[in-house]
Order: C-alpha cells, then structure tokens, then sequence
C-alpha cells in the first residue's frame, strides 16, 4: 500500500512546507511515499518558482487538487485585470512574482510551468478506499425546508461551474453538520480552504488559534493557516487505492 503525505493551502510559503514534510518523515526518494495537494498551493507567500520547481520535480507521485485561488489567477488573468480581492487574497503578488509588472494574457499564462506543470494536471477530487480528498467540499444541493444538504446527483462528475462554488465551501460546516450521505458512504472527507482552527472551535469548543489538523467525525480538515502559523499540516495515511 502507499503511504500519502496530505497537505493543503501551503500559499506560496515553500520553505514551511519542506519543514513540515521532513518533521513527518517524507522522503522523495522512498517510491512508496506519494503527496496529495488539496489546492492553494500560490498566493501570499512569496515562493512561487521554488513551488513550481519541486512539483515538477514529483510529478510522478503527487496528486495535485484544484482550489479556489488557482481559479482566481486563471480568472483574473481572463478578465484583464486584478479586482480588490485579488490584492487582497495575493494573487497579484503571484502574477508579478512570475510576470513582473505586466499582466500575461491567458496565451501566455497556458505557456508558462505554473499552468503547463501545475494547474493543468490539477483534478477536482481523489479518492482511496477510505477518503475522498477535496478543497472546499464535494458540490452539493441545500434543501431549505429540510435544512440538510446532500450531494449533487452524480457529483463525482459535475460540471466545472459546480466545482468551483464547491472549491469555497466550508467543507467541516457541511459535513459535520447537517450533510446526509445519500451514498451511506464510509469514507471521510479530507479538505482545506477553511482554517482547521474552524473545527475546533465550532465543534470541539476549542481555541481559534489552534491550526492543529481537526478530525471530525465525518470530515478531517487540515488548512493550517500557514501564513500565520508558519507550518503546514501534513496528513498521513497508509491506503489502498481503489
């Protein structure tokens, strides 16, 4: 069986990432060890190319997950022009740290490693035989009258529009909330986007500063809010595939 090393939200903070890799035992040169990426992987810190460099590096035993800041730079350059948010969130840093002061044309972001090597090999979701691995959370439907959501019919292979509103989903909200599993599925969701700290407080009545991985009964989040907390949690399972 393989052993996954799970991470999410590393924004741009590479030298965070490698820390937190070796502390849990990775080795790039073991062929058993294998990551998964669940998105964000730009965006506020400030090494992008070293990113790009070490995915390019694993391409052959790294899963890579889309989120929603790899949208907002694909988005973004698609527009023509940054929005409040994109400043904000550092998506413009990412764009001149690549790009310098001149914002690319989608032509000329498609030629570029950190869409040919990086965005465009991401997947929407992963699974194994006990979890299923996403950013935000699966696309779901919300039922007012019944107060419960539940996945979408056939969600595995929704459109690309129902994917990215999934993307900014608090996936511990949902599923450690009012989320019936149509499937009865076993499996736990493993996501990020949301800090992990949201778990704690919201269900374990914890501190808001603890950006520990949170295990919830049905959900595992592990964004650690590494701009801040200076790490990044790293998730380790021994799974089969399926």
């Amino acid at each position: 069986m393989k052993k996954y090393f799970i991470q999410s939200d590393i924004h741009g903070c590479y030298t965070y990432w490698m820390k937190s890799l070796e502390e849990k035992g990775f080795d790039k040169e073991n062929k058993e060890h294998f990551l998964i990426v669940i998105g964000d992987l730009f965006d506020r810190g400030r090494e992008t190319n070293e990113i790009i460099e070490f995915v390019k590096e694993m391409k052959d035993r790294i899963i890579l997950i889309k989120g929603n800041h790899e949208d907002n730079l694909v988005f973004m350059i698609e527009r023509g022009y940054p929005d409040e948010a994109d400043y904000y969130n550092g998506t413009v840093r990412t764009v001149v740290d690549l790009f310098g002061d001149k914002l690319p044309t989608l032509d000329e972001l498609y030629e570029k490693p950190i869409y040919k090597d990086v965005i465009d090999k991401m997947v929407n979701y992963y699974e194994t035989k006990n979890h299923i691995f996403t950013h935000g959370f699966i696309p779901v439907k919300y039922d007012i009258k019944e107060n419960v959501y539940t996945p979408i019919d056939n969600w595995r292979n929704a459109k690309e529009f129902e994917w990215v509103d999934a993307r900014w989903n608090n996936g511990m909200k949902i599923g450690e909330g009012n989320f019936k599993d149509i499937e009865n599925n076993t499996k736990k969701y493993v996501v990020g986007h949301v800090h992990a700290s949201y778990g704690h407080q919201a269900f374990e009545g914890g501190s808001f500063d603890d950006y520990s991985i949170f295990y919830g009964k049905k959900v595992i989040g592990i964004d650690a809010c590494t701009i801040i907390s200076k790490r990044v949690n790293i998730l380790v399972l021994t799974e089969e595939e399926i």
